[in-house]
């Protein structure tokens, strides 16, 4: 089984925080001296991660059984805590199809989906997942 994981975040650095309110993208954090995506751009960060890992399975031939998973937490960016969300499928590649051309493109879909949210960062994780 494989898998890959995109961790993202809700904080908009402060470097960013006028455009990104501005675009009405993004609020000051209550309480908190940060500002964090609003709840729709939140959803809509998500949404277009999910898009971006099905745009990778629909090109790789021989992907079968796959599923997605969605966990939310708390991360740690430049020492400030913010709301973090994993976003993962996990396929079998059966034929073992050569998946560098899927995950370049993966990789390039994010950076512009990550430009667009404000954010310095979104972590992808590829990799061998085992079911116990």
């Amino acid at each position: 089984m494989q898998s890959i994981t995109v961790t993202i975040g809700r904080n908009v650095p402060a470097r960013h925080a006028d455009a990104a309110i501005k675009d009405g993208l993004a609020v000051k954090g209550i309480g908190a001296d940060r500002t964090v995506l609003t709840d729709r751009a939140w959803a809509d960060f998500t949404d277009r991660v999910l898009d971006a890992l099905k745009n990778f399975e629909s090109q790789v031939n021989g992907i079968d059984d796959t599923w997605t998973e969605i966990h939310n937490g708390v991360g740690e960016w430049e020492g400030v805590l913010e709301e973090s969300r994993k976003v993962t499928i996990f396929f079998q590649n059966p034929e073992q199809a050569n998946l560098d051309y899927p995950v370049a493109k993966l990789k390039r879909e994010l950076l512009s989906i990550r430009t667009g949210y404000y954010q310095d960062a979104v972590a992808i994780v590829i990799g061998e997942s085992n079911l116990i």
